[in-house]
């Protein structure tokens, strides 16, 4: 063999995607080359043996396309079931607007295992979105043993489980009763439902025992129409006294990422149980503002972009720092020490009072 030969013979074929392969299952199955390239979906959803797709008008046009194309993507992806979500996810419960089976047979329930936590949830009923993976491992790693998180918008657990895998204590409140139904489920698969509370209900209304208690709350809403906004003030009541953070969960372009959640504040601002002074991001010396600002302050601490969500718009979160006055927070860290308590909290009003009339 010459050495050309040994080369070529080493060189491995160059691997077929999924996708790639959908596409040769639909040429084989008598599809022309471009209709297997329009029809043959560019992305989708899978949750083990559950695979999730949106067809586009044309392969969605009658049900028999539906079907051979279900079948090609049940065969390239060896799954179980396939679903045609044909509106994607609708309304203040995010659920998906239309599934069907195109292919295969059996529950509609799947599995989905991630980072070591196990999820499990009706795919034709409820959303999940993989494009959210990294903050549901950032919701663990930023988790400290004992720490208490509200999580005001749990669904089925996707921020909850993580924080609960680390250690942490939840407060759990998800108003879709399917969605709630799943979140009590995988507490009890992933054996952490000792540490999390769950309310089925409105976050505005719910839970009320918990106010004041969290030292973070999770904000993951949006609807495609508004953010978690108008919930703000709510969040702020859940936080404690001496402060917390906020994740907050929000639409902008590239440009407004930094910007939009001091906007929403202002907008929202006259509902809030307390003043608070958002701190801007361009505030060159920030622990200065922070230490002369009477009553509660807000800044961003960081920002993290999640996922393109539409051209130009993409889904962010803000861990918000919300930060009471110095003088509150250490008349609370020395507020079994009676000697000191009187004559630091005396000399913090004094400062409050001529911060606020200077």
């Amino acid at each position: 063999m010459t050495k050309a030969g040994a080369v070529a013979k080493k060189r491995k074929a160059p691997r077929e995607s999924p996708r790639e392969k959908v596409v040769r299952l639909l040429r084989e199955a008598g599809a022309g080359a471009a209709v297997a390239e329009a029809w043959a979906p560019s992305k989708w959803e899978q949750h083990g043996d559950v695979v999730v797709v949106r067809l586009n008008d044309d392969a969605a046009a009658d049900e028999a396309r539906k079907k051979l194309v279900g079948g090609c993507v049940q065969e390239a992806l060896s799954a179980r079931l396939v679903l045609h979500d044909a509106k994607g996810v609708v309304g203040e419960l995010r659920q998906p607007g239309s599934c069907e089976v195109i292919a295969g047979s059996g529950s509609t329930v799947a599995k989905h295992v991630e980072n070591g936590v196990s999820y499990t949830f009706d795919a034709a009923q409820i959303m999940f979105s993989s494009g959210n993976t990294t903050e549901r491992i950032h919701a663990g790693a930023a988790t400290k043993k004992g720490q208490v998180l509200v999580d005001m918008f749990a669904g089925i657990g996707y921020f909850t489980l993580p924080v609960l895998k680390q250690g942490g204590a939840v407060v759990a409140i998800e108003k879709n009763p399917v969605s709630a139904s799943y979140l009590k489920r995988n507490a009890e698969i992933n054996k952490v439902d000792q540490r999390v509370t769950i309310y089925e209900g409105d976050n505005r209304y719910v839970a009320n025992e918990h106010l004041s208690t969290a030292d973070r709350v999770s904000m993951g809403f949006f609807d495609g129409r508004e953010d978690a906004a108008p919930f703000l003030p709510r969040a702020l009541c859940f936080l404690k006294p001496s402060g917390g953070v906020l994740h907050y969960h929000y639409l902008s372009t590239k440009e407004a990422a930094l910007q939009t959640p001091a906007d929403h504040f202002a907008v929202h601002s006259p509902q809030f149980p307390f003043p608070v002074t958002f701190i801007p991001a361009t505030d060159p010396l920030p622990g200065v503002t922070l230490f002369f600002t009477p009553g509660r302050t807000a800044r961003v601490a960081a920002v993290r972009r999640v996922k393109s969500y539409r051209p130009q718009t993409y889904h962010f979160v803000a861990d918000i720092e919300v930060t009471a006055p110095w003088w509150q927070r250490a008349c609370s860290a020395v507020s079994s020490l009676s000697l000191l308590t009187a004559p630091l909290c005396a000399a913090g009003i004094i400062a409050h009072a001529y911060c606020a009339h200077r």
